[in-house]
Formats: structure tokens, C-alpha cells, sequence
């Protein structure tokens, strides 16, 4: 009777033990980093990771460990699951490899959230990245990557750090509350970092030492002490249409860097200095400050038209040997472009908003192959000056319309900007379509002529037009 009832308690013990484990279920440590190998094998092979094909991978589960990534021209995607580290090594880590996309995954806890060394034509996208020690995302050496939509916030030192690293994307990202920067460039070249949040980081927004030729356009850079740091021959870059607000000392600090254009941006309420130079010489024109004292009385490159342009009169200096020769009486916003298909062979355009530079506003007409067909100039004169027009443009050589874009250019012609691009879909030939079975039974036989013809050519472009 005392056996049974031993056997019984043993038997409810171990019961209950068993539901006590199926009921806790813990993430998944293995003793090394899983690797996903160059065969597509994933390592070791109870790692909860879903493989098809050798192609995709997919996280069926949270995971207190690292992955490195061996094998090019695949897929990972997190599934919202989490990669949790313990403070050291990297979340994904990937050498010498190309075309990887890492996407919705967690990752926290580590050295470096995602590490490329000598990486090309990845894509990091949609990640959660916090909460790691040296930075949210570190490429070395590494080119042509794009990093996207992603929140990569509350990081101990940077959330994206690039070093020797050239043609990156950096666009669309959260990154905020950083122990020292927001993006970091260091010995870089023709990167583009745009549409960002840059919010609260501890030292800079976008810092860049020594880097060349990068574009930083369209960000919101805040309430951090420095909101953009040049420093040590970073040539060539160009800051524009961003919004530089209430960051503690400066919104621009500038020193030993010359041949930067910095034009467009809004600057307001920085607090020490809106921007500040040392051993610099930079073209500033076209920014918006709140601090500028001037009047708008007078219009044209020197200031001195009879009627207001939206631009001061006088320039607004920064220091001796820079100033805003065009400063903004309001806020910057983007020039309003419009192009509306009128017929197939006749559009409208529309624009209006301040130009600071330039003297030409061009249409150029090509293929859908992108064959270039011509061109129409729609605006010539001196800038600075407020642009309002609405004009129909035909085709110069009177062919069917598929691709147009607004281009600004100089003097010679070269294009200084792309306002915008007009692709003719499918949804606007039905439009054209439905206008002119309307148009139809009023329409006289000369016009019914032009009409069959229009008929004729859309339904030659249609199997060509996009959706």
C-alpha cells in the first residue's frame, strides 16, 4: 500500500513536471551561433528556422543567440520574433557576402545589432533594433546597401555607423535616443541618408568625418546637442530640405570642410548658434531662419527688382567668409508640381514655389525603355524668384506621351534638380479612353479625325503602360 502510494505521488510528480516544461516554453540557446551556411544548411540544425529552398529563412521562434549569415542572394525574415544577446558579439553577422535582406526581426542586447563587412546589395528593412552596446547597424567596407524602415533607437553608442563604406542608402528610419549619433560616417563616400527621424541622440544626428559626397536631404534632425557635424575634409556633400530644429548648441557645425552646399533646409530655434564654421568656406542659399531680422521688399538675383519673392534683401551671415545670400522669408517647402494628361499627345504642368538657383525649367520627353525624345524649356529667367505657371505642353515630335520629367537646369543646361516625373499608366489611358467615347458623338469629322487617330495610338502604347 506504501509503494502504490509512493508510485502515485512520483507518478503526480512527474506529471505535473512535465506540464510545468511544456507550459514555459523557453527561447531556443544553442551552445554556438546558428549559421546559416554557404550550401544553404542552417547550423545546427534544431535551430528554429525555417528554410525554403535555401532561399528564404524564416524565425519560427525567439532566438538568445547570434546568427551569421554565410550565404548570398537570400532572405531572413524575423517573423517578429526576437534575437537576444547578452551583451557582446553581433545580432546578424555577415562577411563577404551580397543581396541578403534582413527584415521584421528584433534584435537587442548585443555589441552590434547587424555587422556587414565587405557587403554589397543588402537590405536591412523593417527591424526593431535596441538596446545594443556599440551600434544598431555597423558597415564596413562595405557599398550599395539599403537600410529601411527601420526603428533603431536607445543604442549605447550609434544607431547606424559606417565606415570606409560607399553608395548606401540610409532612408526612412527611426533613429532616435542613441548614446552618441544617429548615423555616423566615417572615411565614406556617396552615401545618401534621407528621410529619417534623427530625435534626442546624445552627441549628433548625422555626424561625418573625412567623407565625401554624400547627400543628406529631407530628414527631421531634433533635440540633440549638435543636429549635423562636418568635420576633417568632408567635401562635397549636400544638405538640403531638411529641418533642423531645436537642437541644444548647434543646428550645422562646420570645420575644415569647404565645397558644401547647404541650401533649402529649415533651421529654427538652435539654440547656441543656428550654424557655426571654422576654417570653412560653404555655399549657403535658400535656408529658412528663424533668427533672420531682414525684409522682403525687392525681388531678382542681386535683391534689387521692384515686388517681394519670398527672399530677403539682405543676406543672412553666419560669418565672415560664409552667408545666405537668398535667405527664406517662410518656412521651405517643396515647389508643387503637377503634370495632368490632356491628350495623349498634350500635357498640363503646373508649379508653383520659390527656385534659389537655376535658370531653366525643362520638360524632356522619353520612352517607357527610357530612350530620350526631346524637349521643351517651359521657364527661363533669374533666381531667386517665385514661380507660378500652368501651361499645356505637346510633344515636340507629336508622338504618344509615356515618360516625362521636370527637370531644373543651369545656363548650360546641365540639370541641377528632378522636380518630378509623369509615367502615362493604363489608369490614365482608360481615362483618355472614356473622354473621348464621350467627346465622340459631338465631335465634328476633322476632330473625329484626330480622335480615331489618339484611339489608334493607345491601343498600340497600352500593352506596353503599366498598370
Amino acid at each position: 500500500m506504501e509503494r502504490k502510494a509512493v508510485s502515485g505521488i512520483m507518478l503526480t510528480l512527474l506529471l505535473i513536471s512535465m506540464l510545468t516544461l511544456a507550459l514555459n516554453i523557453q527561447p531556443v540557446k544553442a551552445q554556438g551561433p546558428i549559421n546559416i551556411l554557404f550550401d544553404g544548411r542552417v547550423y545546427p540544425p534544431t535551430a528554429p528556422i525555417l528554410n525554403v529552398g535555401n532561399v528564404s529563412y524564416t524565425l519560427m521562434a525567439n532566438i538568445n543567440n547570434s546568427i551569421m549569415v554565410h550565404r548570398s542572394n537570400i532572405i531572413i525574415d524575423g517573423n517578429g520574433y526576437t534575437l537576444q544577446g547578452t551583451g557582446s558579439g553581433n545580432g546578424f553577422d555577415l562577411s563577404n557576402i551580397n543581396h541578403v535582406t534582413i527584415k521584421k526581426t528584433r534584435i537587442k542586447g548585443f555589441n552590434m545589432g547587424i555587422y556587414l563587412f565587405n557587403c554589397s546589395g543588402c537590405v536591412i528593412s523593417r527591424n526593431n533594433i535596441t538596446d545594443n552596446k556599440y551600434s544598431g547597424v555597423y558597415l564596413d567596407g562595405s557599398s550599395s546597401n539599403f537600410i529601411s524602415g527601420n526603428n533603431i533607437t536607445n543604442n549605447d553608442g550609434y544607431g547606424v555607423y559606417l565606415w570606409n563604406s560607399s553608395d548606401n542608402v540610409i532612408s526612412g528610419n527611426n533613429l532616435a535616443s542613441n548614446g552618441y549619433d544617429g548615423v555616423y560616417l566615417l572615411n565614406c563616400s556617396d552615401n545618401v541618408i534621407s528621410g529619417n527621424n534623427l530625435a534626442s541622440n546624445g552627441y549628433h544626428g548625422v555626424y561625418l568625418w573625412n567623407s565625401r559626397g554624400s547627400v543628406i536631404s529631407v530628414n527631421n534632425i531634433t533635440k540633440s546637442p549638435w543636429g549635423i557635424f562636418f568635420g576633417n575634409y568632408s567635401y562635397y556633400n549636400r544638405l538640403y530640405e531638411n529641418n533642423i530644429t531645436n537642437n541644444s548648441w548647434y543646428g550645422v557645425y562646420i570645420t575644415n570642410c569647404s565645397d558644401n552646399v547647404i541650401s533649402r533646409n529649415n533651421f529654427i530655434n538652435n539654440i547656441e548658434k543656428q550654424a557655426s564654421t571654422l576654417n570653412s568656406i560653404n555655399v549657403w542659399d535658400g535656408n529658412y531662419w528663424s533668427n533672420y531680422t531682414g525684409v522682403d521688399n525687392y525681388s531678382g538675383p542681386y535683391q534689387n527688382e521692384t515686388g517681394s519673392d519670398g527672399v530677403g534683401d539682405t543676406p543672412h551671415i553666419i560669418d565672415a567668409t560664409n552667408k545666405d545670400r537668398y535667405p527664406l522669408m517662410n518656412l521651405w517647402h517643396r515647389t508643387q508640381t503637377k503634370l495632368t494628361l490632356l491628350t495623349l499627345y498634350r500635357v498640363n504642368l503646373y508649379v508653383n514655389g520659390t527656385l534659389t538657383y537655376g535658370s531653366s525649367l525643362k520638360l524632356r520627353f522619353y520612352s517607357y525603355s527610357g530612350v530620350y525624345q526631346g524637349v521643351a524649356t517651359v521657364w527661363s529667367g533669374t533666381t531667386p524668384r517665385h514661380v507660378l505657371l500652368s501651361t499645356n505642353i505637346t510633344h515636340p515630335l507629336n508622338k504618344a506621351i509615356e515618360n516625362v520629367t521636370l527637370v531644373l537646369t543651369d545656363g548650360a543646361g546641365t540639370t541641377l534638380e528632378t522636380l518630378t516625373t509623369f509615367l502615362v499608366r493604363r489608369t490614365n489611358l482608360f481615362s483618355r479612353i472614356t473622354q473621348i467615347m464621350i467627346r465622340w458623338p459631338f465631335a465634328p469629322s476633322a476632330e473625329r479625325i484626330t480622335l480615331f487617330r489618339e484611339i489608334v495610338d493607345i491601343s498600340k502604347q497600352w500593352p506596353y503602360a503599366q498598370p
